[in-house]
């Protein structure tokens, strides 16, 4: 998967990525179906989605008709997973100030804009090639 979101905007080759991805795959097994699973093609909330729809364009760029599963967390959850995270790695701020992403620095809130990303990824693969499930 470092082909894919890894690797910086200068160096991303999908050529590179399509050969990558078809030598991984064994032409006798031709019908079978193959699973990439990577939770941050979708990128992390301390960047907000400014990565996102770069990942999702190259997927699209390396891959032909893929069928893309995205999951959804709760976001009140989310969000105070991301505040536990936060304390645990030694950040100080209080949780009322968390909750305020443009004020603390430390998350963005258009990372919990999940209309934004599932509608993209429906105009690029096609409303039924997605499925948007919710954790």
């Amino acid at each position: 998967m470092n082909c894919l979101h890894f690797v910086s905007d200068f160096d991303f080759d999908a050529l590179y990525a399509k050969k990558f991805f078809d030598e991984c795959s064994n032409p006798e097994n031709i019908n079978i179906l193959y699973l990439l699973s990577e939770g941050r093609i979708s990128t992390l909330p301390w960047n907000g989605d400014i990565l996102r729809k770069r990942n999702y364009d190259r997927i699209a760029d390396i891959f032909k008709n893929p069928h893309v599963v995205i999951v959804l967390c709760n976001q009140p959850e989310l969000v105070q997973s991301f505040y536990l995270h936060y304390v645990r790695t030694g950040g100080s701020i209080p949780w009322s100030d968390f909750l305020r992403p443009k004020h603390s620095g430390i998350w963005w809130a258009d990372y919990l804009k999940y209309g934004n990303y599932v509608r993209y990824l429906n105009n690029i693969f096609g409303k039924e090639r997605v499925q948007v499930l919710f954790y």
